[in-house]
Protein backbone atom coordinates (compact mmCIF):
# COMPACT_ATOMS: atom_id res chain seq x y z
CA UNK A 1 0.00 0.00 0.00
CA UNK A 2 1.76 3.83 -1.24
CA UNK A 3 1.74 5.56 1.73
CA UNK A 4 2.86 8.40 3.35
CA UNK A 5 3.45 9.36 7.18
CA UNK A 6 4.29 13.09 7.12
CA UNK A 7 5.68 14.03 10.82
CA UNK A 8 5.33 17.38 11.48
CA UNK A 9 8.07 18.79 14.16
CA UNK A 10 8.86 21.95 15.68
CA UNK A 11 11.64 23.56 16.56
CA UNK A 12 12.33 25.25 19.82
CA UNK A 13 13.80 28.52 18.83
CA UNK A 14 10.74 30.46 17.30
CA UNK A 15 12.97 33.40 16.13
CA UNK A 16 14.71 31.11 13.73
CA UNK A 17 11.58 29.97 12.15
CA UNK A 18 9.11 32.44 12.79
CA UNK A 19 7.60 33.07 9.19
CA UNK A 20 8.58 29.76 8.04
CA UNK A 21 6.05 27.06 6.79
CA UNK A 22 6.42 24.33 9.47
CA UNK A 23 8.81 21.61 8.02
CA UNK A 24 7.91 18.33 7.62
CA UNK A 25 9.55 14.74 6.61
CA UNK A 26 8.05 11.84 5.02
CA UNK A 27 7.89 8.03 5.39
CA UNK A 28 6.89 6.41 2.12
CA UNK A 29 5.19 3.04 1.88
CA UNK A 30 5.07 2.68 -1.31
CA UNK A 31 5.16 -0.61 -4.49
CA UNK A 32 5.94 1.64 -7.56
CA UNK A 33 6.81 4.83 -6.18
CA UNK A 34 10.27 5.74 -4.51
CA UNK A 35 11.49 8.62 -1.91
CA UNK A 36 14.45 9.09 -3.78
CA UNK A 37 17.60 8.00 -6.01
CA UNK A 38 21.28 9.03 -6.83
CA UNK A 39 23.06 10.47 -9.10
CA UNK A 40 26.56 10.41 -7.50
CA UNK A 41 29.62 9.05 -8.93
CA UNK A 42 32.63 8.49 -6.98
CA UNK A 43 35.53 6.44 -7.38
CA UNK A 44 38.65 5.52 -5.44
CA UNK A 45 39.18 3.76 -2.14
CA UNK A 46 37.69 5.88 0.66
CA UNK A 47 39.97 6.18 3.92
CA UNK A 48 38.71 7.96 6.91
CA UNK A 49 40.49 11.55 7.17
CA UNK A 50 40.89 14.14 8.88
CA UNK A 51 39.83 14.27 12.81
CA UNK A 52 36.35 13.01 12.02
CA UNK A 53 35.11 9.22 13.69
CA UNK A 54 31.83 8.27 12.48
CA UNK A 55 31.23 6.08 15.63
CA UNK A 56 30.48 9.82 16.99
CA UNK A 57 27.95 10.30 14.29
CA UNK A 58 24.15 9.29 15.37
CA UNK A 59 23.49 8.61 11.84
CA UNK A 60 26.38 6.48 10.71
CA UNK A 61 27.26 5.26 14.23
CA UNK A 62 26.71 1.17 13.90
CA UNK A 63 26.09 1.35 9.92
CA UNK A 64 29.34 -0.76 9.64
CA UNK A 65 28.58 -3.61 11.85
CA UNK A 66 24.83 -3.90 10.15
CA UNK A 67 26.38 -3.94 6.97
CA UNK A 68 29.28 -6.50 7.66
CA UNK A 69 26.29 -8.51 9.39
CA UNK A 70 24.41 -8.67 6.47
CA UNK A 71 27.29 -8.95 3.70
CA UNK A 72 27.97 -12.56 5.58
CA UNK A 73 31.87 -13.66 4.31
CA UNK A 74 32.21 -11.07 2.09
CA UNK A 75 35.12 -9.54 4.21
CA UNK A 76 34.65 -6.42 3.74
CA UNK A 77 34.07 -4.82 7.17
CA UNK A 78 37.69 -2.35 6.59
CA UNK A 79 35.98 -1.26 3.11
CA UNK A 80 32.44 -0.53 5.10
CA UNK A 81 34.50 1.55 7.77
CA UNK A 82 36.51 3.80 5.61
CA UNK A 83 33.45 4.29 3.28
CA UNK A 84 31.66 5.54 6.22
CA UNK A 85 34.81 8.12 7.08
CA UNK A 86 34.37 9.25 3.78
CA UNK A 87 30.47 9.45 3.70
CA UNK A 88 30.36 11.44 7.18
CA UNK A 89 33.01 14.33 5.78
CA UNK A 90 30.54 14.63 2.54
CA UNK A 91 27.11 14.85 4.57
CA UNK A 92 26.69 18.59 4.19
CA UNK A 93 27.11 18.46 0.48
CA UNK A 94 24.96 15.22 -0.45
CA UNK A 95 22.11 17.55 1.60
CA UNK A 96 22.47 19.94 -0.85
CA UNK A 97 22.81 18.05 -4.35
CA UNK A 98 19.08 16.62 -6.44
CA UNK A 99 18.47 12.83 -6.36
CA UNK A 100 17.64 11.42 -9.71
CA UNK A 101 14.36 9.50 -8.22
CA UNK A 102 13.73 7.74 -11.75
CA UNK A 103 17.55 5.93 -12.09
CA UNK A 104 17.25 4.86 -8.69
CA UNK A 105 13.76 2.98 -9.99
CA UNK A 106 15.17 2.09 -13.17
CA UNK A 107 18.56 0.27 -11.33
CA UNK A 108 16.18 -1.30 -8.97
CA UNK A 109 14.09 -3.00 -11.19
CA UNK A 110 16.80 -3.98 -13.42
CA UNK A 111 19.04 -6.08 -10.88
CA UNK A 112 16.44 -6.76 -8.58
CA UNK A 113 13.02 -6.83 -10.73
CA UNK A 114 11.79 -8.08 -13.69
CA UNK A 115 14.02 -5.52 -16.26
CA UNK A 116 16.67 -6.67 -18.36
CA UNK A 117 20.43 -6.89 -17.08
CA UNK A 118 22.24 -8.21 -19.90
CA UNK A 119 24.54 -5.03 -19.81
CA UNK A 120 27.02 -5.19 -17.63
CA UNK A 121 26.70 -3.26 -14.65
CA UNK A 122 28.12 -0.09 -13.57
CA UNK A 123 28.86 1.39 -10.26
CA UNK A 124 26.34 3.83 -10.17
CA UNK A 125 23.60 1.65 -11.10
CA UNK A 126 24.59 -1.23 -8.68
CA UNK A 127 24.88 1.18 -5.80
CA UNK A 128 20.98 2.70 -6.51
CA UNK A 129 19.95 -0.51 -6.93
CA UNK A 130 20.96 -1.46 -3.49
CA UNK A 131 19.95 0.96 -1.34
CA UNK A 132 16.44 0.80 -2.79
CA UNK A 133 16.92 -2.65 -2.14
CA UNK A 134 17.69 -1.77 1.39
CA UNK A 135 15.14 0.63 1.91
CA UNK A 136 12.33 -2.64 0.89
CA UNK A 137 14.64 -5.02 3.38
CA UNK A 138 14.30 -1.65 5.78
CA UNK A 139 10.64 -1.50 6.03
CA UNK A 140 10.14 -5.17 6.00
CA UNK A 141 11.61 -5.25 9.69
CA UNK A 142 15.11 -7.15 8.46
CA UNK A 143 17.19 -4.50 9.77
CA UNK A 144 18.14 -7.02 12.84
CA UNK A 145 15.56 -5.28 15.05
CA UNK A 146 17.32 -1.90 14.48
CA UNK A 147 15.17 0.64 12.70
CA UNK A 148 18.19 3.48 12.97
CA UNK A 149 19.10 5.75 10.15
CA UNK A 150 22.59 4.07 10.13
CA UNK A 151 20.93 0.54 10.08
CA UNK A 152 19.41 1.15 6.72
CA UNK A 153 22.61 2.89 5.17
CA UNK A 154 24.42 -0.21 6.74
CA UNK A 155 22.18 -2.50 4.81
CA UNK A 156 22.66 -0.35 1.50
CA UNK A 157 26.24 -1.20 1.32
CA UNK A 158 25.97 -4.64 2.39
CA UNK A 159 23.60 -4.83 -0.50
CA UNK A 160 25.86 -3.26 -2.89
CA UNK A 161 28.57 -5.37 -1.74
CA UNK A 162 27.03 -8.79 -2.46
CA UNK A 163 25.76 -7.21 -5.80
CA UNK A 164 28.92 -6.32 -7.18
CA UNK A 165 30.40 -9.97 -6.18
CA UNK A 166 27.61 -11.65 -7.77
CA UNK A 167 28.10 -9.37 -11.21
CA UNK A 168 31.37 -9.84 -10.66
CA UNK A 169 31.15 -14.05 -10.71
CA UNK A 170 29.23 -13.86 -14.01
CA UNK A 171 31.51 -11.53 -15.29
CA UNK A 172 28.68 -8.50 -15.78
CA UNK A 173 30.59 -5.81 -13.94
CA UNK A 174 31.36 -2.66 -16.58
CA UNK A 175 35.35 -1.56 -16.98
CA UNK A 176 36.33 1.13 -14.80
CA UNK A 177 33.81 -0.48 -12.19
CA UNK A 178 35.21 -1.18 -8.46
CA UNK A 179 33.45 -2.73 -5.21
CA UNK A 180 34.58 0.38 -3.55
CA UNK A 181 32.43 2.69 -5.72
CA UNK A 182 29.66 0.88 -5.88
CA UNK A 183 29.65 0.54 -2.15
CA UNK A 184 29.90 4.16 -1.77
CA UNK A 185 27.06 4.76 -4.55
CA UNK A 186 25.29 3.21 -2.35
CA UNK A 187 26.21 4.35 0.87
CA UNK A 188 25.87 7.72 -0.75
CA UNK A 189 22.52 7.90 -1.72
CA UNK A 190 21.11 6.03 1.26
CA UNK A 191 22.22 8.75 3.18
CA UNK A 192 20.61 11.44 1.06
CA UNK A 193 17.85 9.98 1.49
CA UNK A 194 17.73 10.84 5.03
CA UNK A 195 19.13 14.22 5.19
CA UNK A 196 16.88 15.34 2.24
CA UNK A 197 13.75 14.14 4.10
CA UNK A 198 14.87 15.61 7.28
CA UNK A 199 16.65 12.39 8.73
CA UNK A 200 19.32 14.94 10.53
CA UNK A 201 19.23 16.44 13.62
CA UNK A 202 23.01 18.04 12.65
CA UNK A 203 22.84 18.30 9.01
CA UNK A 204 20.12 20.53 7.83
CA UNK A 205 17.74 17.88 6.48
CA UNK A 206 14.91 20.14 7.28
CA UNK A 207 14.23 22.70 9.36
CA UNK A 208 13.76 20.25 13.18
CA UNK A 209 13.10 17.24 10.72
CA UNK A 210 12.48 13.49 11.58
CA UNK A 211 12.44 10.48 9.39
CA UNK A 212 11.09 7.22 10.18
CA UNK A 213 11.30 5.40 6.61
CA UNK A 214 9.90 2.51 5.36
CA UNK A 215 8.79 0.93 2.02
CA UNK A 216 6.31 -1.85 1.06
CA UNK A 217 6.59 -3.07 -2.96
CA UNK A 218 3.53 -4.87 -4.40
CA UNK A 219 2.99 -4.16 -7.98
CA UNK A 220 -0.10 -4.15 -9.50
CA UNK A 221 -1.86 -4.23 -6.10
CA UNK A 222 -3.85 -0.47 -6.34
CA UNK A 223 -2.15 -0.33 -2.23
CA UNK A 224 -3.43 -3.31 -1.20
CA UNK A 225 -3.36 -3.90 2.51
CA UNK A 226 -0.95 -6.99 2.96
CA UNK A 227 0.92 -8.36 6.21
CA UNK A 228 4.18 -6.95 6.08
CA UNK A 229 2.63 -3.90 5.77
CA UNK A 230 1.20 -4.28 9.28
CA UNK A 231 4.57 -4.24 10.59
CA UNK A 232 5.73 -0.98 8.71
CA UNK A 233 2.86 0.62 10.01
CA UNK A 234 2.73 -0.12 13.36
CA UNK A 235 6.07 0.41 13.87
CA UNK A 236 6.41 3.67 12.10
CA UNK A 237 3.31 5.31 14.53
CA UNK A 238 5.11 3.73 17.41
CA UNK A 239 8.31 5.73 16.48
CA UNK A 240 6.45 8.43 15.41
CA UNK A 241 4.60 8.71 18.75
CA UNK A 242 7.53 8.40 21.06
CA UNK A 243 9.28 10.90 19.51
CA UNK A 244 9.16 14.47 21.34
CA UNK A 245 10.35 16.30 18.26
CA UNK A 246 7.48 15.18 16.29
CA UNK A 247 4.06 17.20 16.32
CA UNK A 248 1.32 15.61 13.79
CA UNK A 249 1.60 12.91 11.70
CA UNK A 250 -0.49 12.92 8.08
CA UNK A 251 -1.24 9.11 6.34
CA UNK A 252 -1.96 9.56 2.81
CA UNK A 253 -1.93 7.55 -0.31
CA UNK A 254 0.90 8.30 -3.23
CA UNK A 255 -0.95 7.38 -5.98
CA UNK A 256 0.42 10.34 -8.12
CA UNK A 257 -2.91 10.16 -10.09
CA UNK A 258 -4.79 10.05 -6.65
CA UNK A 259 -7.23 7.60 -7.71
CA UNK A 260 -6.49 4.80 -5.11
CA UNK A 261 -5.80 4.92 -1.63
CA UNK A 262 -6.37 1.51 -0.10
CA UNK A 263 -8.05 -1.22 -2.37
CA UNK A 264 -8.68 -3.28 0.75
CA UNK A 265 -6.91 -6.27 1.65
CA UNK A 266 -4.93 -8.45 -0.96
CA UNK A 267 -6.99 -10.94 -1.95
CA UNK A 268 -3.98 -12.82 -3.22
CA UNK A 269 -2.59 -13.89 -0.04
CA UNK A 270 -5.81 -14.91 1.35
CA UNK A 271 -7.59 -13.69 4.50
CA UNK A 272 -6.32 -12.91 7.67
CA UNK A 273 -2.44 -12.50 6.16
CA UNK A 274 -1.37 -10.79 9.06
CA UNK A 275 2.32 -12.32 9.19
CA UNK A 276 1.71 -15.35 11.50
CA UNK A 277 0.16 -18.08 9.47
CA UNK A 278 0.53 -20.70 12.20
CA UNK A 279 -1.84 -18.61 14.83
CA UNK A 280 -4.57 -20.25 16.80
CA UNK A 281 -7.69 -18.32 17.16
CA UNK A 282 -7.15 -17.27 20.56
CA UNK A 283 -3.47 -16.44 19.63
CA UNK A 284 -5.03 -14.69 15.88
CA UNK A 285 -4.64 -10.96 16.24
CA UNK A 286 -6.50 -8.97 13.15
CA UNK A 287 -4.01 -7.12 11.39
CA UNK A 288 -5.67 -3.79 10.25
CA UNK A 289 -6.59 -3.72 14.34
CA UNK A 290 -3.23 -3.75 15.36
CA UNK A 291 -2.65 -0.63 12.47
CA UNK A 292 -5.42 0.99 13.94
CA UNK A 293 -4.33 0.49 17.63
CA UNK A 294 -1.22 2.07 16.68
CA UNK A 295 -2.61 5.17 15.62
CA UNK A 296 -5.21 5.25 18.02
CA UNK A 297 -2.41 4.82 21.05
CA UNK A 298 -0.14 7.46 19.11
CA UNK A 299 0.42 10.70 21.24
CA UNK A 300 0.35 12.98 17.97
CA UNK A 301 -2.69 14.08 16.12
CA UNK A 302 -3.22 11.42 13.06
CA UNK A 303 -4.40 13.30 9.77
CA UNK A 304 -5.75 10.72 7.22
CA UNK A 305 -5.61 12.48 3.89
CA UNK A 306 -7.46 9.94 1.64
CA UNK A 307 -6.51 11.18 -2.07
CA UNK A 308 -8.24 8.28 -3.82
CA UNK A 309 -10.68 5.57 -3.26
CA UNK A 310 -10.80 2.92 -0.28
CA UNK A 311 -12.22 0.25 0.39
CA UNK A 312 -12.35 -2.66 3.46
CA UNK A 313 -9.04 -1.87 5.56
CA UNK A 314 -8.37 1.17 2.99
CA UNK A 315 -10.95 2.78 5.26
CA UNK A 316 -11.41 1.39 8.32
CA UNK A 317 -7.41 1.44 9.48
CA UNK A 318 -8.17 5.63 8.83
CA UNK A 319 -11.40 6.18 11.55
CA UNK A 320 -9.01 6.46 14.94
CA UNK A 321 -7.25 9.10 12.78
CA UNK A 322 -8.13 12.34 14.56
CA UNK A 323 -9.01 14.41 11.36
CA UNK A 324 -9.91 12.92 8.08
CA UNK A 325 -9.90 14.60 4.33
CA UNK A 326 -11.00 13.14 1.26
CA UNK A 327 -11.07 13.32 -2.58
CA UNK A 328 -14.52 14.50 -4.15
CA UNK A 329 -13.95 12.06 -6.58
CA UNK A 330 -13.32 8.64 -4.22
CA UNK A 331 -15.92 5.69 -3.80
CA UNK A 332 -15.61 4.80 0.10
CA UNK A 333 -16.79 0.78 0.45
CA UNK A 334 -17.84 -1.22 3.99
CA UNK A 335 -18.10 -4.44 1.69
CA UNK A 336 -17.45 -6.86 4.15
CA UNK A 337 -20.75 -8.28 4.30
CA UNK A 338 -19.84 -9.31 0.38
CA UNK A 339 -17.17 -11.24 0.95
CA UNK A 340 -18.55 -13.31 3.79
CA UNK A 341 -16.38 -11.67 6.61
CA UNK A 342 -17.32 -9.02 9.26
CA UNK A 343 -15.86 -5.70 10.66
CA UNK A 344 -12.35 -5.43 11.45
CA UNK A 345 -9.20 -2.67 12.39
CA UNK A 346 -11.61 -1.61 15.46
CA UNK A 347 -14.49 -0.64 12.98
CA UNK A 348 -16.79 -1.63 15.12
CA UNK A 349 -15.86 0.13 17.86
CA UNK A 350 -14.96 3.39 15.96
CA UNK A 351 -17.32 3.52 12.96
CA UNK A 352 -20.66 3.76 14.79
CA UNK A 353 -19.44 6.44 17.39
CA UNK A 354 -18.47 8.79 14.35
CA UNK A 355 -21.34 8.73 12.16
CA UNK A 356 -23.90 6.97 14.43
CA UNK A 357 -25.32 3.61 14.72
CA UNK A 358 -28.33 3.75 12.08
CA UNK A 359 -26.00 4.75 9.48
CA UNK A 360 -23.05 2.36 10.23
CA UNK A 361 -25.67 -0.24 10.35
CA UNK A 362 -26.82 0.60 6.69
CA UNK A 363 -23.57 0.92 5.15
CA UNK A 364 -22.31 -2.78 6.90
CA UNK A 365 -25.79 -4.57 5.83
CA UNK A 366 -25.87 -3.13 2.42
CA UNK A 367 -21.91 -3.78 1.78
CA UNK A 368 -22.09 -1.03 -1.21
CA UNK A 369 -19.72 1.34 -2.47
CA UNK A 370 -20.45 4.95 -2.31
CA UNK A 371 -18.83 8.42 -3.61
CA UNK A 372 -17.22 9.79 -0.95
CA UNK A 373 -19.86 12.91 -0.71
CA UNK A 374 -22.22 10.21 0.02
CA UNK A 375 -25.26 11.44 2.60
CA UNK A 376 -24.36 8.38 4.54
CA UNK A 377 -20.42 9.52 4.66
CA UNK A 378 -20.95 12.70 5.97
CA UNK A 379 -20.01 12.80 8.68
CA UNK A 380 -17.48 10.39 8.37
CA UNK A 381 -14.79 13.21 6.75
CA UNK A 382 -14.61 16.75 8.05
CA UNK A 383 -13.71 17.48 4.66
CA UNK A 384 -14.03 17.15 0.79
CA UNK A 385 -11.88 18.50 -1.06
CA UNK A 386 -10.52 17.84 -5.07
CA UNK A 387 -8.36 15.03 -5.45
CA UNK A 388 -5.19 17.44 -5.83
CA UNK A 389 -6.32 19.64 -2.55
CA UNK A 390 -6.30 16.44 -0.18
CA UNK A 391 -2.36 16.49 0.72
CA UNK A 392 -2.11 20.24 0.70
CA UNK A 393 -5.25 20.52 1.97
CA UNK A 394 -3.63 18.04 5.03
CA UNK A 395 -0.81 19.79 5.36
CA UNK A 396 -2.04 23.03 6.33
CA UNK A 397 -3.82 21.56 9.12
CA UNK A 398 -1.31 19.61 10.07
CA UNK A 399 1.19 22.76 10.23
CA UNK A 400 -1.68 24.69 12.17
CA UNK A 401 -2.14 21.71 14.90
CA UNK A 402 1.84 21.76 14.89
CA UNK A 403 2.49 25.51 15.22
CA UNK A 404 -0.68 26.60 17.44
CA UNK A 405 -1.28 23.20 19.74
CA UNK A 406 -0.24 21.79 23.04
CA UNK A 407 0.31 18.26 22.09
CA UNK A 408 -0.55 17.24 25.38
CA UNK A 409 -4.39 18.69 24.98
CA UNK A 410 -4.98 16.94 22.06
CA UNK A 411 -4.49 13.65 23.04
CA UNK A 412 -5.45 14.29 26.25
CA UNK A 413 -8.96 15.31 24.64
CA UNK A 414 -8.78 12.80 22.38
CA UNK A 415 -8.81 10.12 25.16
CA UNK A 416 -11.22 12.32 27.21
CA UNK A 417 -13.81 11.81 24.41
CA UNK A 418 -13.17 7.61 23.34
CA UNK A 419 -12.51 6.63 27.08
CA UNK A 420 -14.45 9.02 29.05
CA UNK A 421 -16.52 7.84 31.51
CA UNK A 422 -20.62 6.55 30.97
CA UNK A 423 -22.00 9.45 32.61
CA UNK A 424 -21.84 13.11 33.27
CA UNK A 425 -21.24 12.84 37.17
CA UNK A 426 -18.25 10.63 36.42
CA UNK A 427 -17.09 12.72 33.71
CA UNK A 428 -17.16 16.37 35.46
CA UNK A 429 -14.86 14.29 38.01
CA UNK A 430 -12.51 13.36 35.53
CA UNK A 431 -12.53 16.79 33.76
CA UNK A 432 -11.94 18.55 37.11
CA UNK A 433 -8.89 16.07 38.15
CA UNK A 434 -6.91 16.91 34.49
CA UNK A 435 -7.91 20.67 35.15
CA UNK A 436 -6.26 20.63 38.27
CA UNK A 437 -3.08 19.28 36.79
CA UNK A 438 -2.96 20.86 33.01
CA UNK A 439 -3.94 24.36 34.99
CA UNK A 440 -0.74 24.14 36.47
CA UNK A 441 1.31 22.79 33.87
CA UNK A 442 3.86 24.38 31.22
CA UNK A 443 1.76 24.45 28.60
CA UNK A 444 -1.11 26.27 30.37
CA UNK A 445 1.08 28.45 31.36
CA UNK A 446 2.50 29.33 27.92
CA UNK A 447 -0.24 29.25 26.18
CA UNK A 448 -1.94 32.40 28.82
CA UNK A 449 1.49 33.90 28.75
CA UNK A 450 1.21 34.00 24.62
CA UNK A 451 -2.40 35.47 24.36
CA UNK A 452 -1.60 38.42 26.95
CA UNK A 453 1.72 39.20 25.08
CA UNK A 454 0.15 38.81 21.52
CA UNK A 455 3.04 36.94 20.54
CA UNK A 456 3.30 32.96 18.57
CA UNK A 457 3.23 30.24 21.12
CA UNK A 458 5.98 27.43 21.72
CA UNK A 459 4.27 24.91 23.53
CA UNK A 460 7.11 22.39 24.98
CA UNK A 461 5.41 20.08 26.75
CA UNK A 462 4.81 16.38 25.87
CA UNK A 463 2.89 13.41 27.58
CA UNK A 464 5.90 11.86 28.39
CA UNK A 465 6.72 14.75 30.82
CA UNK A 466 3.82 16.41 31.34
CA UNK A 467 0.64 13.92 31.12
CA UNK A 468 -2.18 14.80 33.55
CA UNK A 469 -1.51 12.89 36.89
CA UNK A 470 -4.29 10.50 36.33
CA UNK A 471 -3.94 9.50 32.92
CA UNK A 472 -4.17 7.23 32.33
CA UNK A 473 -7.23 6.81 34.14
CA UNK A 474 -9.50 4.33 32.32
CA UNK A 475 -6.81 1.93 33.76
CA UNK A 476 -7.94 2.81 37.49
CA UNK A 477 -11.65 3.37 39.20
CA UNK A 478 -11.92 7.27 39.65
CA UNK A 479 -13.95 6.53 42.69
CA UNK A 480 -11.26 5.37 44.86
CA UNK A 481 -9.39 9.01 44.28
CA UNK A 482 -11.02 10.61 47.24
CA UNK A 483 -12.56 13.22 45.18
CA UNK A 484 -16.18 14.45 45.67
CA UNK A 485 -18.21 16.57 43.00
Amino acid sequence: MDKILNAFTKDDDRDERRGERQANSSVWLSDQQYPAGGNVTHGGSYPAGGGYKYDDDDDLRGAAETASRHAGDSGDTDLFSGILGALGQKKQRLADEDLDEQQAVKSHKKFFGDGDDDDDADDRSMGSAAAMQALKMFSGGQSGGNQSQSAFIGLAMSEASKLFDQKSSQGKVASGSSKESAIMQAGEMALKMYLKSGGSQSSGGGVGGLLSMASKFIPKAKNAFTGPMVSSLEKAFNLLSADPRVRCVILTGSDPQNRTFCAGMDLSQGFGTDGDPDATRDQHRDGGGRVSLAIYNCNKPVIAAINGSAVGVGVTMTLPASIRVVSKQAKIGLVFARRGIVMEACSSFFLPRLIGLSKALHLVTVGGVYPAEHPLLRDLFTEVVGPDRVLPRALELAEEVSANCSAVSTVVMKNMMYRGPETPEKTHLLESKILYDMFRGKDCKEGTDSFMEKRPVNFKGSMEDDAPTVYPWWIDDLRTKGSKL
